[in-house]
């Protein structure tokens, strides 16, 4: 069990972290600055607090700055309706964003898309295609 100081010490720590992520965020992000506001969106949502609003927050700001990770959590978030509005056909963009980048994640989710015909046309071989991509990077449940 964790001991009520160690909660109070890690609260602090995650709102330090936040209020310097906050800080350095000009509109113009530089890769490592990016890593940092996935970070601080990850701290939220399964960390000390779990605000999936301002985690959708965090993660937008590294989408927009394209952040591979942030732009397939973006997918996840607009597909699942935590701390914003849900919206498959952001969800698509989002994924898809991510998946052009390389994420194994994103492809795996593009993938599905296709093959269920969720907010893009049905179509089996654009569906392997993305598929065979993730497999090639090792994602697991790309591979069946």
């Amino acid at each position: 069990m964790i001991s009520h100081s160690h909660e109070s010490k890690g609260t602090r720590r995650a709102v330090l972290f936040r209020r310097t992520i906050h800080e350095r965020w000009n509109g113009t992000l530089k890769v490592r600055t990016k890593a940092m506001l996935v970070r601080s969106a990850i701290w939220v949502m399964y960390g000390v607090s779990k605000d999936y609003g301002q985690a959708a927050e965090w993660y937008m700001k590294g989408a927009e700055q394209s952040s591979a990770g942030a732009q397939c959590n973006m997918g996840f978030m607009f597909g699942s309706g935590y701390g914003i509005s849900q919206d498959y056909v952001s969800a698509v963009k989002w994924f898809r964003n991510a998946a052009e980048q390389g994420d194994a994640k994103a492809q795996l989710n593009l993938g599905v898309k296709y093959f269920k015909g969720e907010e893009v046309p049905k179509d089996d071989k654009e569906a392997v295609k993305w598929y065979r991509l993730a497999a090639e990077q090792g994602h697991a449940n790309s591979e069946y």
